[in-house]
């Protein structure tokens, strides 16, 4: 029998992952956006207004998601299409939106909260699951909350290494990038959040994952503003800059958990919508002895939400025999 447990997680895990139990907070406390609440505020016009462009393709975004169903990566491809300058650096601006709102959010969630429900599965899964001894936290999710109940169990997020194999138990992928993770680029002679656009733009265009991760040049910072004083920080988070939206985490990270995945014959998918096409191709190219698979999902509870996303799950893991959680990720780690 397999002692692997891989956890995919996505977007409706970090939003619903406030814990009731711990007596603060209420539901109308900000949350970490799932992706239709990407541009609303929530309280943070400071933010929101530093980033016009941003603001702008934002606007967009909404009032076309209204007209006609689109995902933010569809929109902002078909935007990039035009070919228009100034709405390649719109784009090329969301990004550093996004990792200041989300990684701002976050940290106010942990302060004000100081547990999550990441923190009732880490403990779920480190003290009544000793079954497993190696899992594997496989995200979509920029935020650093997972992160942060991470470190229950020692983890420390000082460089990239640190992801992979902490006591040769815990892994953590972070597929579509992280609010953590920055590459330092000289600001040149311009100033505010213009600095650097230039040259950032001429590095996407020759190699996007090699520019960022050439050198082991990624930097890890909680710093969420677009520059430390000197340099320019823009973040390694997955936005479609180019024709085509890809992982943009560290292939070594990859390669070290493909065998996990592999022999892996139970998984769980949390708030995970198993839409991202090179998620769901990463997974189905590996994950050939998946037996158990529980799904935790509020879409769920409707019938025509459950049937797209049970179709979606079943193509990538099509012998696994799936349980179905009805409830969103608080209430499933608040009865484990």
């Amino acid at each position: 029998m397999s002692r692997v447990v891989v956890v995919i997680l996505g977007a409706g895990a970090s939003h619903d992952c406030r814990v009731p139990h711990t007596g603060r907070g209420n539901a109308s406390d900000p949350r970490i956006p799932l992706t239709d609440g990407l541009f609303q505020s929530q309280g943070f016009h400071e933010i929101f207004d530093k980033y016009p462009g941003s603001a702008l393709e934002g606007h967009i975004f909404t009032r076309e998601g209204r007209r006609r169903t689109i995902t933010l990566e569809t929109h902002l491809k078909e935007r990039l299409l035009i070919g228009d300058a100034g709405i390649r650096r719109h784009v090329l601006e969301i990004p550093l939106y996004l990792r200041e709102y989300i990684g701002t959010l976050g940290r106010n969630i942990i302060k004000q909260e100081g547990r999550t429900g990441y923190s009732d599965l880490v403990d779920w899964l480190s003290i009544s699951r000793p079954q497993y001894d190696r899992i594997l936290f496989l995200t979509t999710n920029w935020d650093i909350l997972l992160e942060t109940a991470l470190e229950s169990v020692g983890m420390r997020f000082h460089n990239l290494e640190s992801y992979i194999g902490h006591l040769n138990r815990w892994y953590l992928v972070k597929f579509h990038g992280s609010v953590s993770w920055i590459k330092q680029i000289p600001r040149g002679k311009a100033g505010g959040v213009t600095a650097g656009m230039s040259e950032l733009d001429i590095m996407l265009g020759i190699d996007r994952k090699r520019v960022f991760f050439q050198d082991a040049s990624v930097d890890i910072s909680h710093n969420y503003t677009y520059t430390n004083g000197h340099e320019f920080l823009y973040p390694i988070m997955v936005v479609p800059v180019t024709d085509k939206k890809e992982h943009i985490c560290p292939d070594a990270h990859l390669e070290a958990v493909g065998p996990l995945i592999a022999e892996a014959e139970d998984f769980m998918i949390i708030g995970n919508s198993m839409r991202d096409q090179d998620l769901c191709d990463y997974l189905r190219e590996r994950a050939k002895s998946a037996k158990r698979l529980t799904v935790v999902d509020k879409a769920l509870t409707s019938n025509a939400s459950a049937e797209e996303l049970l179709t979606r799950v079943t193509a990538v893991f099509p012998t696994a025999v799936i349980t179905k959680r009805y409830n969103g990720f608080c209430q499933f780690v608040e009865g484990l």
